[in-house]
């Protein structure tokens, strides 16, 4: 008998295929293993503008970030606040925010996570390298400095989805 998968991150391009069995382990990191989630933003559909980004995902709460950085890897980041363009210091706190890598970085190792931006989208982040994780605010000692393979990378796409309501 062929058992079928649950597609509970329904449009992503970036969980599919050998990804897939990653949706069930950022469902249990968010605390609901069987959680639909709503895609709201893609950047090579809705465009790798902050603007484009601001958008589309200002206001929306809990969130979750997708990352496929150009040499293959998934990285994101968990918050149960909501993003806002400008504002007074831009930080909002949130009791539930995490960042993860779905792959471990090689060993020789815009949205924002963390005080001093743990991890930073830049603005058209598909063609620059302005784009960087910087973990210090997540985490703890052992965790390795950086999410991506290098400190600066290039985005090749990025998803933002929310809980979606039955």
């Amino acid at each position: 008998m062929m058992s079928l998968a649950v597609n509970m991150f329904t449009g992503s391009l970036i969980l599919q295929q050998e990804k897939s069995a990653f949706q069930a382990v950022i469902n249990n990191w968010c605390g609901t293993p069987k959680q639909s989630w709503r895609l709201i933003f893609r950047a090579s559909t809705h465009g790798y503008s902050a603007q484009a980004f601001h958008s589309h995902c200002d206001g929306v709460a809990p969130v979750l970030l997708l990352v496929q950085c150009s040499r293959g890897e998934v990285i994101g980041g968990f918050s149960e606040a909501s993003w806002a363009a400008g504002g007074a210091g831009g930080y909002i706190p949130a009791e539930r925010a995490f960042l993860f890598a779905l792959s471990d970085p090689p060993a020789r190792c815009g949205p924002i996570f963390g005080a001093g931006a743990d991890l930073l989208i830049s603005s058209n982040c598909n063609t620059n390298s302005e784009s960087y994780s910087n973990l210090h605010s997540y985490g703890d000692q052992l965790a390795p400095a950086s999410l991506a393979a290098d400190y600066n990378f290039t985005v090749r796409d990025y998803e933002v989805f929310t809980y979606k309501h039955n």
